[in-house]
């Protein structure tokens, strides 16, 4: 039997989106807040692809912040929950800069 997926959203370095475990069901991803939070598992160690960074997770956070009713503050990796783990080895403010950046970009074309 297959091991269950653990994140509702896998991303590759290739940029590839994965549906992983259903955003309805408890994840198993950051020890005290599995059952209030979605999870989104960046593939590869420590080097992500433009393709990661720039196109596809802020397109799927901004997709899930909007579904989900999700602040830009609550954007967070998980070395910010736990100071032992360096994941995602991305900085976190940066992509929450960006976000703000496609939000507003969004709102000047009529988007959101």
């Amino acid at each position: 039997m297959p091991k269950e997926k653990r994140h509702p959203y896998n991303e590759k370095v290739d940029g590839l989106v994965e549906s992983g475990r259903p955003c309805d069901k408890q994840g198993a991803h950051v020890y005290g807040r599995n059952s209030d939070s979605l999870a989104i598992c960046l593939i590869g160690i420590h080097h992500f692809s433009d393709k990661q960074l720039l196109g596809a997770l802020p397109r799927l956070l901004l997709a899930l912040m909007k579904r989900y009713g999700i602040p830009i503050n609550m954007i967070q990796g998980h070395g910010e929950f736990d100071k032992n783990k360096t994941c995602p080895n991305i900085n976190m403010a940066r992509v929450r800069d960006m976000l703000r950046m496609n939000m507003a970009a969004n709102l000047i074309k009529g988007v959101l």
